[in-house]
């Protein structure tokens, strides 16, 4: 099997440094890097930052060069897969010149650019490219867990769904957007358009409810807490499960009798159905694995331009009636 030579642009938490805090005992990947250097498809050859000390960390670390430009890293390396970890507002930027160089593999962090009418324009580039792949990493859609919430939503095996409930913190550009992607990877269906009401007007963490596609109702909480809460619920005429802690605790909730009040039923956590448990230092390296896929086999990737276009419009119709 081919490697490919991977580079990461932007050196920050998530395209490395988060790995020199790696728990003993994680022996996964939680960074770009971590992934590239565990995968054995990709081979960490380069990383670009107009920021000095940025690339003198990452050489002494890592032991391969960094660039101070894009146009400086591609020519030396020759990079195929490129992650862009940098800041958000030059997401689309960079995205837009991997593009143009035709650079076949592009992993692109959450959420991809700044607006729709930014993810429009690279939708527009990518088609007329017609080489590149772009994975957007919302990594719920590499959990497990998330995908068997899917399948117990698809499956109907407790009745219809009747309403989602979330749950985040810490903004919902920079945690919002990861639910409400997991949301809808959950319900495989898009939002209502204009279905938006704001219910508490914070300008950070904004509580609403819309409506998906297929008439269910969803209700979002934001919460100004300094850590992460990142927790959906999904209720059905006999059944309720939630993926709280990030989607790492799964519990299942059955309609059974009560027990002091015969005839008369409530929802009763039960060891039925049980999520299958999948630990976030998985996901990277699944990603990885789908980005190639994709390319090797001229596909879409499961997260890709399309499907973060929908919690991007969501999050700008909330925002606009803030």
């Amino acid at each position: 099997m081919k490697t490919y030579r991977a580079a990461v642009v932007g050196l920050g938490k998530i395209a490395w440094k988060l790995e020199e805090r790696k728990p003993s005992g994680v022996y996964g990947a939680l960074t770009h890097a971590g992934a590239f250097a565990a995968s054995g498809r990709t081979q960490l050859v380069g990383g670009m930052s107009p920021d000095a000390e940025e690339r003198r960390a990452f050489e002494s670390h890592l032991g391969v060069p960094a660039f101070k430009t894009l146009d400086e890293m591609l020519a030396l390396t020759q990079a195929e897969v490129v992650s862009v970890c940098s800041p958000v507002e030059t997401h689309a930027e960079y995205t837009a010149e991997l593009v143009g160089y035709g650079v076949p593999m592009i992993w692109l962090e959450k959420p991809p650019a700044t607006s729709v009418a930014e993810i429009d324009s690279l939708l527009k580039l990518q088609k007329t490219n017609g080489r590149s792949k772009i994975l957007v990493n919302y990594p719920r859609r590499y959990s497990d867990n998330y995908r068997y919430l899917r399948e117990i939503y698809a499956g109907r095996r407790y009745g219809r769904p009747l309403a989602i409930n979330l749950t985040y913190s810490r903004g919902l550009v920079q945690n919002g957007s990861h639910i409400l992607d997991a949301a809808l990877l959950v319900a495989g269906a898009r939002a209502e358009g204009g279905s938006v009401k704001v219910l508490v007007g914070d300008s950070s963490n904004p509580s609403f409810a819309f409506m998906l596609q297929g008439g269910v109702q969803v209700i979002v909480t934001g919460l100004s807490l300094e850590f992460h809460a990142i927790d959906i619920t999904v209720t059905f005429g006999s059944g309720r499960f939630s993926l709280l802690h990030g989607g790492q605790t799964g519990i299942t909730e059955i309609k059974s009798e009560q027990d002091h009040f015969p005839g008369f039923h409530q929802f009763k956590q039960s060891d039925a159905d049980p999520f299958p448990g999948s630990p976030p230092e998985r996901h990277f390296p699944e990603a990885l694995r789908d980005l190639v896929d994709a390319y090797e086999n001229d596909r879409e990737p499961l997260s890709n331009l399309d499907t973060a276009r929908q919690s991007q419009a969501l999050i700008e119709e909330v925002m606009s009636l803030l």
